[in-house]
């Protein structure tokens, strides 16, 4: 892997990050109620499932 593609890749994640740190925060301006704690789970869920992911990738470019 080139240098020039761990950039590019790592530019993708940050985009990835960004937006991912948006959404939390707009989120966590909605109150918690029975009615919608579900959908506050799953967007736990998923947001844990991309840090994970993010964390992967890091990985991966650092071994090759």
């Amino acid at each position: 892997m080139t240098q020039t593609e761990r950039i590019e890749i790592l530019k993708e994640v940050e985009v990835v990050a960004s937006t991912m740190k948006d959404i939390s925060e707009e989120f966590l301006k909605v109150p918690t109620t029975p009615s919608n704690i579900d959908s506050h789970l799953e967007l736990a869920h998923l947001l844990t499932k991309l840090m994970q992911a993010t964390k992967l990738a890091d990985t991966i470019i650092n071994m090759k």
